[in-house]
């Protein structure tokens, strides 16, 4: 599953959430959900907030 596999990323850097990333948005992160339908740009955009926080 992929969120596990973000999660882990996250943890493995440091950091609290993916917006602090130096790599954000990643490919991982950009494909979550498509394959089921769901489009990642809301999450993404809600990482952008998180960060500016």
């Amino acid at each position: 599953m992929i969120s596990g596999r973000i999660k882990s990323c996250c943890e493995g850097h440091g950091l609290d959430h993916c917006g602090q990333c130096a790599e954000f948005p990643c490919n991982m992160l950009s494909q979550m959900g498509k394959d089921q339908g769901f489009d990642p740009t809301i999450k993404i955009e809600q990482l952008r907030k998180w960060n500016q926080e």
